[in-house]
């Protein structure tokens, strides 16, 4: 899960207690650190968080953001990833 926000740590919390093996980034790190509690990972970039990943949720907060961070993780997605953006980014 890429993106902690309200939304976003919601989703990652269930994951993990549901017991994925949960990978999550946030430009602020500290917002995930209750995460590792339920097993969960806590990545330093959103490329280390898709690595090897078969899914991954992004919940960013608007168009320009989602477009950096997912051009920092192409080159660390898995061919077959497949990348759910959850994000209300805009029409634009």
């Amino acid at each position: 899960v890429l993106g902690l926000g309200a939304m976003g740590h919601a989703f990652a919390v269930n994951l993990a207690k549901k017991s994925f093996n949960l990978r999550a980034w946030n430009r602020s790190e500290e917002k995930g650190s209750d995460l590792v509690q339920y097993g969960a990972t806590v990545a330093k970039t959103p490329a280390q968080a898709v690595e090897g990943s078969q899914a991954v949720i992004l919940m960013l907060a608007n168009a320009e953001i989602t477009l950096d961070v997912v051009t920092q993780t192409l080159a660390s997605l898995d061919n077959n990833a497949i990348v759910i953006q959850m994000g209300t980014i805009g029409i634009d």
